[in-house]
Parts: C-alpha cells; structure tokens; sequence
C-alpha cells in the first residue's frame, strides 16, 4: 500500500509541475495555484480531472475575450 501510494504521490506532483508550467507558457493567471489544485485533485480519480478541466474553462471564460481563447486553457490538460 505504500508503494502504491508513494507512486501515485510522485504521478500528481509531476502532473501539477507539468501543469504549472504549460499554463505559465500559456499566460494563465496564477499557473502555479492550478498546478497544485491539479495535483491535488487527480488524487480523486474521474471526479477530480473533471472539476480541473470545468475550473480551466471557468478562468478561461473569465480572461480571455473568445470561447476559442477559452477552451486554449482546459484544451492541454
């Protein structure tokens, strides 16, 4: 069970790094904030990636001017 936990542990933080970084490159606000609410969240399987991806589409739809410049954020993850 430790194993197992342990790997899953190094999954989500590798996740939330590879996520902090593709929204930093896309110029979202707070990339590190999503990056580690992702982390976080992927550790509730099918539930947690579904409220990310709805969370990205929220700050998407909130800063940008276009649904197509919307989706960019949610689109990677």
């Amino acid at each position: 069970m430790t194993t197992y936990l342990r790997t899953v542990s190094i999954i989500n933080l590798l996740l939330a790094m590879v996520v902090a970084l593709v929204l930093w490159l896309l110029d979202a606000p707070n990339p590190l904030l999503w990056g580690t609410l992702a982390g976080l969240l992927n550790f509730a399987p099918f539930v947690g990636p579904a409220v990310m991806t709805f969370l990205l589409l929220l700050v998407g739809v909130t800063s940008s001017n276009s649904l197509q410049e919307a989706c960019v954020l949610p689109g990677p993850f």
